[in-house]
């Protein structure tokens, strides 16, 4: 492989990464976020609270009802309600 066609070759890509990361700054200036693309429709993030490095309490709503999330590096686990708390 020579030089030129080394050269002939960064100048077709680099534009094309660049382009790539400007979409995605914008995209996120915009406030999209790939992450929440999955989430359905019907799920609210109520309040997130971090505990420590890696692990988050997260309180979301799911069709009028709230739910408490344990989320750290290992998973998602729902935190059970206690008895006599209110919904």
């Amino acid at each position: 492989m020579s030089v030129g066609d080394y050269l002939s070759r960064l100048m077709v890509a680099l534009p094309l990464v660049l382009l790539l990361a400007a979409a995605m700054l914008l995209l996120k200036r915009r406030g999209w976020h790939p992450g929440r693309a999955a989430l359905a429709p019907e799920l609210r993030l109520v309040a997130s609270l971090g505990l420590g490095p890696g692990v988050r309490l997260m309180v979301v709503e799911h069709r009028g009802q709230s739910h408490m999330l344990a989320v750290s590096r290992a998973g998602v686990t729902v935190v059970p309600r206690a008895e006599g708390m209110q919904p």
